[in-house]
């Protein structure tokens, strides 16, 4: 016996061959033969040669290639199983570790508050530079709040996984006997043996799929711990990084804000110097100054309305970004 064919058994699936090009070799009494160790591209050879045998009716044509189809999905469905099982395998012996790093470094004292030196702040900075900061930082807490709430939602579903998963495992066993019955049933009289052998073919694959299902949702339960408290840990971190990103905002939205308010009253001073140097100037240089001058007095109310329409934009877009993430999640 082949070593590489795996133990669940073995079926073979003959598809006669009626017409191939004149190099390839026609078989008679065998063609492509299958067993559970098949490819996707192997059942797709067996599928295109059942499309070019002569004499085969149209619906056990249709019918033979819908099972083949089937056993193609079901090759996928246990790759994908059985990937997921060597991923929660490796969370074993890594999650413990991940989880180590991360509260270790909660454990020890969180950063002191943001200050202007901590943030590298001084008078030199223009105040554009500083705007162009504070929309960066406010980008980064909107990030670092949409990971919280991910992490939140995961570890909310995960709750609830073990016992749904136990179910699963009960209801997939049950559907292995049921498919053991239909593998190992007599042939149906008056059943063609293309279609039989497709169909049993895709029944042990799917057989094969609920074993890697079933052996997918027993490691998750094993591993289930170690993951929960590496993502309760992920979330402590998130939720810390939160707090210091809000420190920076906070802080960084007080100087604009003092800034465009200095600003203000700067450009508000240049413009009564103005028009007091042009009280003895030209009719038209007078009535420039004043103009001017009365149109910087509003600057600093314009500086403090700027500084109310901004943080209720930022909150107008926190609000519209928890929107979509909820939509997102649903």
């Amino acid at each position: 016996m082949n070593p590489a064919i795996r133990p669940a058994g073995i079926i073979i699936v003959a598809f006669l061959l009626a017409s191939l090009p004149a190099a390839a070799q026609v078989y008679s009494n065998s063609g492509v033969a299958l067993d559970a160790s098949a490819t996707v591209e192997q059942i797709e050879a067996a599928i295109t040669a059942i499309g070019a045998r002569e004499g085969l009716e149209a619906e056990t044509r249709i019918k033979a290639v819908e099972q083949l189809r089937d056993a193609q999905a079901q090759v996928q469905k246990r790759l994908s199983a059985e990937s997921a099982t060597a991923e929660f395998a490796v969370a074993m012996i890594s999650a413990p570790a991940e989880t180590e790093v991360l509260r270790t470094a909660l454990d020890n004292a969180p950063p002191a508050e943001a200050t202007t030196e901590s943030l590298g702040i001084d008078d030199e900075i223009a105040l554009v530079e500083l705007e162009r900061r504070l929309t960066r930082e406010t980008a980064d807490v909107a990030a670092v709040q949409s990971r919280l709430e991910d992490l939140e939602a995961k570890i909310e579903i995960e709750l609830g996984k073990p016992s749904q998963a136990r179910e699963q495992i009960y209801q997939l066993r049950k559907g292995r006997a049921e498919l053991g019955a239909i593998i190992d049933e007599p042939p149906v009289p008056g059943e063609s043996r293309v279609l039989a052998d497709a169909r049993k073919f895709a029944a042990l694959l799917r057989r094969d799929a609920q074993s890697a299902e079933t052996s997918r949702l027993e490691q998750a339960i094993l591993s289930y711990t170690v993951r929960l408290d590496l993502l309760k840990a992920q979330r402590d971190s998130v939720a810390r990084s939160q707090v210091q990103g809000r420190q920076r905002v906070g802080l960084l939205r007080a100087i604009v804000n003092e800034r465009r308010q200095f600003a203000a009253i700067v450009t508000q001073q240049g413009a009564m110097a103005a028009e007091q140097a042009a009280a003895d100037k030209h009719r038209i240089v007078r009535n420039l100054a004043e103009t001017n001058a009365s149109l910087t007095r509003e600057l600093p109310g314009i500086a403090a309305d700027i500084e109310r329409e901004t943080g209720k934009l930022n909150q107008i877009a926190g609000a519209a970004s928890d929107i979509e993430r909820r939509l997102a999640r649903s």
